[in-house]
């Protein structure tokens, strides 16, 4: 059943006191009573009349806490104390309805002082049957401020303990983000760094789950190692005392794995309890990478020490500093200034400092690192640099700068023992160390040998130089008497052959008996055969020293195949054999020299017919591709073996067939001079007893007309 609330009546302090009537009798201010009590009360006292509100009476208390004189107040109504009094005020309306059922009401307002001042005062008031009340009032101001700054404090406590919650439920999720375990340690019940609390990730590091976790000691999962340590550090850190915060130690997980972690702990207190709380980091991938760096390092080492060259480590980080204080002041461009100023390149040299050098390198030089160093000691100002080391400091100091690879160097240097050594110089930063130069190797590679050996081989390369000039000189001149004695021999084989051709010819035409016609008709063939070969051996004299010559022009292809094709025919008949052509019906111009084309196909024609028997067949084809002309040559004739074939081309080779026909391959020597000549080719394909075929591929776009 829904609660009925009844609203009380309205009513004015008037009314409220009038409902108030009680029979206490006649009121006398002026009683002894009153004075002695009001007078003397610690509180301040008003007597109001109502329902005007006007000051009937006061007592000392109220003048001193208001400033104000007893007649001053006397005179004064309480609208004129009390700050904010209004009867239509819900406030006022609140307090009347109390009096109406109690006779008096219980309440904190403000007034105001003489001096401008307003005061909290808690007041308590009595209203009489006579139409008066009495009122006491107390100043709490000091008291509400009080209050107020505590209950501020417990806000801003309030706030900060939130602030604070917040911090750490951050931190315990940043850690878990971060990689890092977070749990809580407290010592319950005898047993010491029990878990009260764990982050999500302590049960993945360990396989236990949280339940388990809370029934433990964190310590149950320490190894035997550094159990005892671990303890210690607890129970310091519980007392508040300062220890180191990283510490290194392994538990084992709940598959009994082993496992090395790194923590850092806090000491704090968590429901009124000292906790300690702990960052766990699970540092398994830095554990064996720092496994992986030694085993890195140290075969760095062994490579180091036993490579089989020399090896510096040099630190250049103070060079790098002089370097650097140069380019702040006025030097722009290094390598000038150092070349301009060696003593500050030597100066700068003298920066570099030697870490070491491996046993290879003390070889090298011929003493130990201590001993090196001392005479660089001795030598820094002593000794005035070369222009050779100059460079290669000028070049290693640009390569720095800039971050590029320093290139390798050769360098004449003296050992301590004097002695001369040539050197082959490698540098290279090491990787991590490009901003500082605190790591450079120096690798030198001792090649005075090798050096020794070129400057012996240049010394003999300049004396064959000298030999080949003389024997260029001497083969020139023997080139040049043989090409003259060639042109003479032809000249004399010439001389006598004119007149024998031309006899020979008149009379193999005008002799019409036997045997003399037959007899003519030889001795002018025999001089056709001398003359060709007295031409082809003048022609390979030629080519062989490169003087042969084509006089190139466009050509039509099928013209040139047309003459050589009438040659055929005939030649054909006369040796009774079968002669086949197979031409297209169009072909691309080509630049070449059409004679000399024309005696190659006719010399490869020649062979073909001497080669191939009665009834034998010749072919003669041609075709094109995108670049070459091509010119083929068949034969049903006895055909060659391998060797024979590798044999054509070797020049002045006898060669003799089986039916007694041969010569001196001149021939087919000066065929492939002239299809080279063109940048073609000739090529020789044959089966014993099977026949030949003979292909030229000319290009058509060959050397083309200026």
């Amino acid at each position: 059943m829904d609660k009925i609330s009844k609203k009380k009546p309205k009513i004015t302090v008037n009314e409220a006191c009038q409902n108030r009537n009680k029979s206490s009798g006649h009121f006398d201010k002026n009683s002894t009573w009153y004075k002695t009590v009001i007078q003397s009360s610690l509180d301040g006292f008003l007597l109001i009349k109502h329902p005007g509100g006007d000051v009937l009476d006061v007592n000392e208390t109220s003048s001193n806490m208001l400033g104000y004189s007893r007649n001053e107040l006397l005179s004064m109504n309480i609208r004129d104390i009390e700050v904010g009094f209004d009867e239509s005020s819900e406030l006022i309306k609140k307090r009347f309805y109390g009096i109406g059922e109690t006779g008096r009401a219980l309440f904190e307002t403000r007034h105001r002082c003489k001096d401008g001042r307003i005061i909290d005062v808690a007041v308590n008031l009595r209203y009489l049957d006579e139409g008066l009340s009495f009122c006491f009032h107390r100043d709490i101001t000091e008291q509400k401020k009080k209050h107020d700054r505590e209950r501020a404090r417990h806000k801003k406590t309030k706030i900060a303990l939130k602030e604070t919650e917040d911090r750490y439920r951050t931190l315990i999720e940043l850690g878990t983000k971060i990689g890092e375990a977070v749990i809580m340690l407290q010592d319950i019940d005898g047993k010491e760094g029990a878990h009260i609390y764990v982050s999500d990730l302590w049960p993945q590091i360990t396989g236990y789950s949280k339940e388990e976790l809370l029934r433990m000691s964190f310590f149950d999962l320490v190894g035997s190692k550094d159990r005892q340590i671990s303890v210690k550090r607890h129970r310091q850190k519980m007392a508040g005392k300062t220890i180191p915060d990283l510490f290194e130690l392994s538990i084992f997980c709940k598959n009994g794995e082993e496992l090395p972690i790194e923590i850092t702990s806090a000491a704090t207190i968590y429901k009124g309890e000292p906790t300690n709380v702990v960052y766990i980091r699970d540092i398994t991938e830095r554990k064996q990478a720092e496994v992986s760096l030694a085993l890195s390092e140290k075969r760095y080492q062994t490579l180091f020490e036993n490579a089989p060259v020399g090896l510096w480590e040099i630190d250049n980080s103070k060079l790098k500093k002089y370097i650097a204080s140069l380019q702040l002041g006025s030097v722009e461009d290094l390598k000038e200034y150092f070349r301009n100023h060696p003593e500050d390149a030597q100066y700068g040299m003298s920066k570099e400092r030697i870490i070491r050098m491996n046993e290879c390198a003390e070889n090298l030089i011929g003493c130990t690192i201590r001993h090196f160093k001392n005479i660089i000691v001795e030598q820094k100002y002593t000794t005035k640099i070369s222009q050779e080391h100059l460079e290669v400091f000028v070049d290693l100091v640009t390569s720095l700068v800039q971050g590029q690879s320093i290139p390798s160097c050769e360098l004449l240097i003296k050992t301590p023992s004097g002695k001369d050594k040539y050197i082959l110089q490698h540098c290279s930063v090491v990787p991590g160390y490009e901003d500082t130069w605190s790591r450079v190797i120096v690798a030198d590679v001792d090649i005075t040998d090798r050096k020794e050996t070129e400057n012996e081989l240049l010394k003999y390369k300049e004396h064959l130089e000298h030999i080949v000039d003389e024997r260029t000189e001497t083969l020139k001149s023997e080139i040049e008497r043989r090409i003259e004695y060639t042109k003479l021999l032809v000249h004399e084989l010439k001389t006598p052959l004119m007149p024998m051709l031309g006899a020979s010819e008149v009379l193999s035409q005008g002799l019409r008996d036997e045997p003399y016609a037959s007899y003519a008709k030889v001795m002018y063939q025999g001089s056709c055969q001398l003359e060709k070969r007295v031409d082809e051996l003048l022609d390979i004299a030629k080519g062989e020293v490169g003087i042969l010559k084509l006089q190139p022009s466009y050509i039509e292809p099928l013209e040139l195949l047309h003459e050589v094709g009438e040659f055929m025919n005939a030649e054909a008949i006369k040796h009774g054999q079968n002669i086949i052509i197979e031409l297209p019906s169009s072909m691309k111009s080509i630049y070449a020299d059409y004679n000399r084309l024309n005696q190659v196909l006719l010399n490869i024609i020649n062979n073909a017919f001497k080669f191939t028997p009665e009834e034998g067949a010749i072919t003669l084809r041609a075709s094109e591709t995108a670049k070459y002309a091509i010119f083929e040559v068949f034969d049903s004739g006895i055909g060659m073996d391998e060797k024979t074939i590798a044999n054509l081309f070797k020049p002045y080779a006898f060669k003799k067939a089986p039916n007694q026909l041969g010569g001196l391959g001149l021939g087919l020597l000066l065929c492939k001079m002239i299809v080279e000549l063109h940048s073609g080719k000739i090529i020789i394909e044959s089966k014993k007893d099977k026949g030949t075929r003979v292909c030229l591929k000319i290009p058509f776009i060959l050397n083309s007309p200026d």
